[in-house]
C-alpha cells in the first residue's frame, strides 16, 4: 500500500488496543522479570516492544533492541549488539564511521574509553578471529557495559525463535539462550511466535497477542471517522471488524484503504469492495503461502479443514491419513495458525483463510 495518510498515522499512534499488554508488559519489566511476547507475524510484536522500550527514555536505564532476523549472520549480529548498545551513549554514529576507519576508535574520546575496556569491539572485520567467539563477546557487551556503569539494562531481541535460523543444529539459538541465563542483573525481552523456543528459559513472564477486542476497535473506529467527518453507519464499522476478526494488521489496512477511497473519489468502498482491495494488497504474501502449502499434504489439507471450521477436524482428515496433531504444531510454528483460548487451533491471518475457503 502507499504512504499511509496523516489520519491513519494518528489513529495508530492514539489507540492500538493494546492498552492491558503494555500495563502487563512494562509492570514485568520494571520489577525486573524477563519477558517473552509470544504472537504469529503481523500482530505487533515489534510496535509493542518499541512502545515499551519508549517509556524507559530518559531515564537511567540503558536499551538494546536486537531484531534477530535481519542480523542472521554473526557477522550483522556482532554489529547490531554494539551499534544498538551505544545509542544509549550517543555514540553508535561515530562507531558506524569509526569502522571505515579505525583510528577515529583512538581519536574520539568516548569511542576511545569504550574501545580500550572492549578491543574487540575494533575487530569486527578481522576474518583472522573465530566469528563465534567473537559473537559471543559481543552478546555480552550490552550487558557488561551498562553493569560496569552501574546501569539497569533492558534487552530486546526481536523475532526469536524465528530468527535463530543462522545455521542447522541451533548453534546462535543455544548460545543466546545460554547468555541470557548468564546475564543476571539484566532484564530481557523477547519477542517470537514459537511458545517452544522459550521453553529452555527459565522465569519468564509469557505475554500472549491474540485478536484485539471488536467492541473496542469498533468503538475506536467510530470515533476516529467521526472525527475525520466521514459519516459511517455503525453497521459498516461491525462488518468491518467482522471480516478482519480484530487482526491489528489488516484493520490498519483496512482503515488506511477508506481512508485514500475517501480523499480520492469521495466515497467509501463497500465491506465487499473492501475485502476485494486488501485481497489484491496481499496477493502476493497470500499466494506465495498458498505455494508453501502446496508441497505439504499434511499442512494443505490441515489448513484447508481449518478454514471450513475446527470441529471435528481429526475425524474429516482420518481416511487421509493425516498426523493432524503434528501438522497443526508445526504450522503453529510457522506462524499460519494460533492456539485459541477454548482449546484448539484457528488459522491467524484472516485474508488467508478467505482465500482457503475460495481455493478449497
Amino acid at each position: 500500500m502507499s504512504k499511509r495518510s496523516e489520519p491513519a498515522r494518528a489513529f495508530y499512534k492514539e489507540n492500538t488496543g493494546r492498552e492491558k499488554e503494555l500495563k502487563e508488559l512494562l509492570k514485568s519489566l520494571q520489577t525486573g522479570q524477563n519477558v517473552a511476547i509470544i504472537a504469529p507475524p503481523r500482530f505487533g510484536k515489534t510496535a509493542l516492544i518499541t512502545q515499551a522500550l519508549q517509556q524507559f527514555k530518559g531515564k537511567p536505564i540503558s536499551t538494546a533492541y536486537i531484531d534477530l532476523l535481519s542480523n542472521s549472520t554473526t557477522e550483522l549480529l556482532s554489529n547490531s549488539l554494539i551499534k544498538e548498545t551505544l545509542k544509549n551513549h550517543k555514540l553508535h554514529k561515530e562507531y558506524i564511521s569509526a569502522r571505515k576507519d579505525l583510528g577515529s576508535f583512538y581519536t574520539n574520546k568516548g569511542l576511545q574509553t569504550i574501545a580500550a575496556a572492549f578491543p574487540f569491539i575494533t575487530r569486527l572485520d578481522d576474518h583472522s578471529l573465530d566469528t563465534w567467539e567473537l559473537l559471543s563477546k559481543c552478546l555480552d557487551f550490552p550487558h557488561v557495559l551498562s553493569s560496569s556503569l552501574n546501569q539497569k539494562l533492558i534487552c530486546a531481541y526481536d523475532n526469536y525463535g524465528n530468527g535463530l535460523h543462522l545455521e542447522s543444529g541451533g548453534r546462535l539459538a543455544k548460545l543466546v539462550s545460554s547468555k541470557i541465563g548468564q546475564h543476571t542483573s539484566t532484564t530481557h525481552l523477547l519477542a517470537g511466535r514459537n511458545e517452544s523456543a522459550f521453553l529452555s528459559l527459565k522465569a519468564i513472564h509469557l505475554i500472549r497477542m491474540g485478536f484485539i477486542e471488536s467492541q473496542f476497535l469498533i468503538d475506536s473506529l467510530d470515533k476516529k471517522f467521526t472525527r475525520l467527518k466521514i459519516k459511517m453507519p455503525r453497521k459498516y464499522t461491525n462488518a468491518l471488524v467482522y471480516m478482519t476478526k480484530g487482526h491489528p494488521y489488516y484493520t490498519k489496512c483496512a482503515f488506511e484503504q477508506i481512508i485514500l477511497e475517501h480523499s480520492l473519489n469521495g466515497t467509501i468502498p463497500s465491506p465487499k469492495e473492501l475485502k476485494n482491495l486488501l485481497m489484491a494488497a496481499e496477493k502476493g504474501y497470500i499466494e506465495k503461502v498458498w505455494e508453501d502449502l502446496l508441497h505439504n499434504k499434511e499442512y494443505l489439507h490441515t489448513m484447508l479443514a481449518l478454514s471450513q471450521g475446527s470441529k471435528n477436524i481429526y475425524q474429516r482428515l482420518q481416511s487421509m491419513k493425516i498426523n493432524v496433531a503434528r501438522a497443526q504444531k508445526n504450522l503453529e510454528l510457522m506462524g499460519y495458525l494460533m492456539k485459541k483460548e477454548s482449546g484448539g487451533y484457528a488459522i491467524a491471518d484472516p485474508l488467508l483463510e478467505y482465500w482457503l475457503r475460495k481455493n478449497r
